[in-house]
């Protein structure tokens, strides 16, 4: 049922590859599968997608009492883009609309925002682990950490932050023989289901 304030179909955002994927999140295969769709694509609205759709996806597995684990795959592809340096950037038709400052402050707190819509997806997950007594419940509060650390919205201070701090927190609470380790387990378990 849609409200004054919903569309009732998606097909308005159906104009491009990251609107069709969104469009199409969950229905076809699993809502893994339409992340990992979004991921491929690399661009800065499929990545957000991918962001926001994955804080969703994990806080329903959880509430429905699924483990941290559901957003496993997220966690290590966000890891690796953290890592990766360099936010992709907006296009200017991912704007809405014009804003009283300049176009290159737009795309600057657009790249702030991605960055720290990163370490939000990070932050949830370790509240999650934290609640299992798991150590990447270390992640919890990493983007307050981060925004308190960096006090102003600037991608190149955000960018300083998460190397020199945020990288070392992320891989204490999970390494790559970490994230190999439970996904071998995680393997081990549906094959015995």
């Amino acid at each position: 049922m849609a409200s004054d304030y919903i569309e009732a179909s998606a097909a308005f955002i159906r104009h491009d590859k990251v609107g069709e994927a969104v469009a199409d999140y969950g229905e076809y295969g699993t809502k893994i599968e339409s992340l990992a769709q979004l991921r491929a694509l690399g661009t800065f609205r499929a990545e957000l997608a991918m962001l926001t759709l994955g804080r969703a996806y994990s806080r329903r597995c959880v509430q429905r009492g699924g483990q941290w684990t559901s957003g496993l795959h997220l966690l290590w592809w966000t890891k690796r883009r953290l890592q990766e340096r360099q936010p992709p950037e907006p296009e200017p038709s991912d704007f809405r609309y014009q804003t009283a400052g300049s176009l290159e402050r737009q795309v600057e707190l657009a790249s702030w925002s991605l960055m720290m819509s990163r370490l939000v997806f990070l932050s949830d997950l370790g509240a999650y682990a934290v609640a299992e007594g798991d150590p990447v419940g270390r992640l919890r509060g990493i983007a307050e950490q981060a925004a308190a650390e960096t006090e102003i919205p600037g991608k190149k201070r955000l960018l300083r932050w998460i190397k020199k701090v945020g990288l070392p927190i992320i891989e204490e609470a999970i390494s790559e023989g970490r994230y190999r380790e439970i996904t071998s387990a995680l393997r081990e378990s549906s094959a015995l289901a």
